[in-house]
């Protein structure tokens, strides 16, 4: 009889041990809603970070195309031109910049102004995204278009 409880004992026990407790549980579901709440916010931010790079690089490749255009006598200098209604620009570039639309601002678009001495500047909206010498113009453009969203 003794062996008997012994090994009733034993095996409930032992049916104790198989799971999680609820407790145990509702910690680990807790745990996760603060990582998923510090990790949230900052996604949005890096997203945002990302359009701006996407925007920088965007304003390098139309500054190169429009200098070889301007070479090969296609474009004039001395003009400012609006990326979106430039054939020539818009063809050669992917993306959304294909549209002459920026993609961290919603409602600017992408213009150069080419020099009468061929120097070459990319504007989103007011800011000089190309070339950019001291980063004052993306950090700008970076901090406005943020507060925008």
């Amino acid at each position: 009889m003794n062996q008997l409880m012994k090994r009733k004992v034993s095996e409930v026990s032992k049916k104790k041990k198989k799971g999680f407790t609820l407790v145990e549980l509702i910690i680990v579901i807790a745990i996760i809603a603060i990582l998923a709440a510090m990790a949230i916010p900052r996604l949005a931010s890096m997203r945002q970070n990302a359009r701006v790079s996407n925007d920088v690089a965007a304003a390098k490749n139309i500054a190169t195309i429009t200098s070889t255009l301007v070479a090969n006598g296609q474009l004039a200098p001395g003009i400012t031109y609006d990326v979106s209604g430039t054939a020539a620009i818009t063809n050669q570039l992917d993306g959304r910049a294909t549209t002459g639309m920026a993609e961290a601002s919603t409602t600017d678009h992408f213009s150069v102004v080419v020099a009468p001495n061929g120097g070459i500047q990319v504007l989103v909206g007011a800011n000089e995204l190309y070339p950019d010498n001291n980063g004052t113009g993306r950090s700008t453009y970076a901090t406005r278009t943020a507060a925008a969203r």
